[in-house]
């Protein structure tokens, strides 16, 4: 992989250095690339059937690989009639000597979640956090990420309101675009 070059604000050339992994995301590092896939979304009060819709998106380092962006558009559904652009970024947390993900969407949707552990164990890396919920009060939520294999992932949603915990939603990602991106 070379450097690049791109045209700065004052008109020069500045030079994009190289991108190399932290070793804190070594980890994460299978995650870059583009995906697409389906999901399946459950209603809020954990009754009824689950609506299919499908995800595309990739994930991409910023801040010089301290974090992995997931960049990812939902497309519409019968349990959801707009389609939903997010975030999902997973980072380091030095603090907390784990990783982190922090999530918000265009329907104004945020929450910050800590892994459970640096690695993965069993091909699984689950993340935890709460978020307030217009409407509903506080929600905590599980993401469980299941690695099954180099090119496909799984992360299974779990959602707890009042006590009362059920399974979210369900995202099939499949490698679209290895890593770098063009």
């Amino acid at each position: 992989m070379s450097s690049q070059s791109k045209r700065g604000s004052e008109g020069y050339l500045q030079q994009i250095p190289e991108f190399v992994p932290r070793p804190e995301m070594e980890p994460l590092n299978f995650l870059l690339g583009g995906w697409s896939g389906s999901t399946i979304v459950y209603p809020d009060n954990g009754v009824g059937p689950g609506m299919v819709g499908e995800i595309v998106g990739e994930i991409r380092p910023s801040l010089d690989g301290a974090f992995y962006e997931w960049h990812y558009t939902h497309r519409p559904s019968l349990q959801e009639s707009l389609i939903r652009r997010a975030r999902y970024s997973f980072g380091y947390s030095g603090g907390h000597d784990r990783l982190i993900a922090l999530y918000a969407d265009d329907h104004g949707n945020a929450f910050t979640e800590i892994a459970g552990a640096r690695n993965w164990i069993n091909e699984r890396l689950a993340f935890a956090g709460d978020m307030s919920m217009r409407g509903r009060g506080d929600v905590s939520f599980v993401d469980e990420f299941t690695r099954i294999s180099a090119n496909e992932f799984k992360n299974t949603v779990t959602m707890t309101i009042a006590g009362r915990s059920h399974l979210h939603g369900v995202l099939e990602v499949r490698r679209t675009a290895g890593w770098p991106l063009s």
